[in-house]
């Protein structure tokens, strides 16, 4: 077994590969799911879907908050560990909870300060049972941060915690998914070493469904966001088509340049990028090299009117002959219109 080299590059690609599970789980498996009684209607699981996809609530589980490292360190050493056999696979499923737990923290303290009490640690016998949710005491460590009394706290504080238009229902599928989930944590950590990757899946399962609950159901305005860590770069419409051109580096793109007659190219990787703080790639410039052979580059200030992916399709005449056709329009008037790679197939890293 060998567990990847983590360098910046491959760090970054990586994140990328993150950002497409979280896109595109099976997040309506929830749908079906009972929890003490309590179900997710379609309605409701929609409302939460849209915050948690549409409004990219779920961009903070890749920023620089611990729960998002723990759970891109747990979704490394899950694909590096996977295929390996007869090894304890704990430490991966101890990433996800520890992801959760982290994630449950941080969305209980955005209410700090505000007159809400929580259980005192337990090893705090000088402290009464229930203190101030408050700086001084998260400060102190102080508070009981186990998932058990978070959830607790939650189940206590739910008109606050959740968005005023989810109906009470769903509130309380979600407070009970929380309660299920730490049984699920504790289950696992008073038994033995895990030698089987389906319990490791089964936890990453029940952890990717409270990422997506928590996100999607609490109330979050974008100051709590930023609180939780959500990536502040800004990813203009020019840095997006860089990195899908980069991405896509060796296929066909057709450029119309505004003359009236199209231009082909096929896209070069940019040998000029940089990383810049271990997060995110600088570009220096679109790259196309024509089929008669010279290379050209286009940078912000002069972009093609619109840009699309091409392909060629082969005819059969007298003669064979590969024909370039239009495949999706990703960059027009200076904005791009391309999906995200990381809506695409896994990047290699």
């Amino acid at each position: 077994m060998t567990i990847k080299t983590l360098i910046p590059s491959s760090l970054i690609n990586f994140r990328k590969n993150v950002e497409r599970e979280l896109v595109n789980y099976g997040y309506d498996k929830l749908l079906s799911m009972k929890y003490n009684g309590f179900e997710l209607w379609d309605g409701e699981y929609k409302k939460i879907r849209k915050q948690f996809l549409d409004d990219k609530t779920l961009l903070t589980m890749l920023g620089s908050r611990d729960f998002a490292e723990s759970l891109i360190t747990a979704e490394w050493l899950y694909d590096s560990m996977k295929k390996a056999k007869a090894i304890d696979l704990t430490i991966i499923g101890m990433g996800y909870f520890k992801a959760v737990e982290q994630l449950l923290f941080d969305l209980i303290c955005l209410h700090k300060n505000q007159g809400l009490t929580i259980r005192k640690d337990y090893s705090r016998k000088d402290l009464p049972s229930e203190v101030q949710l408050d700086d001084q005491n998260i400060a102190d460590k102080a508070i009981d941060a186990t998932l058990g009394s978070m959830a607790m706290f939650v189940k206590i504080n739910a008109p606050t915690i959740f968005r005023n238009d989810l109906v009470w229902k769903t509130k309380k599928f979600v407070r009970e998914a929380i309660f299920k989930y730490a049984d699920l944590r504790n289950g696992y950590f008073h038994k033995d070493n895990i030698h089987q990757l389906e319990r490791i899946e089964e936890i990453r399962d029940a952890s990717f469904y409270m990422f997506f609950l928590l996100l999607g159901a609490c109330d979050l305005s974008e100051d709590n966001l930023i609180d939780l860590g959500l990536p502040q770069i800004v990813q203009s419409d020019y840095y997006r088509l860089c990195e899908y051109v980069d991405y896509h580096s060796g296929m066909l793109f057709i450029l119309d340049l505004g003359y009236g007659e199209d231009q082909y190219g096929i896209a070069c990787a940019d040998m000029f990028t940089k990383v810049v703080d271990n997060k995110y790639v600088q570009y220096s410039g679109l790259y196309f090299k024509e089929i008669q052979g010279r290379t050209f580059r286009f940078t912000e200030g002069n972009l093609p009117q619109k840009i699309y992916l091409g392909k060629f399709e082969f005819k059969r005449t007298e003669l064979i002959s590969a024909v370039p056709v239009k495949v999706k329009k990703i960059f027009e008037n200076g904005k791009y219109v391309g999906p995200s790679i990381a809506e695409e197939s896994e990047i290699g890293y």
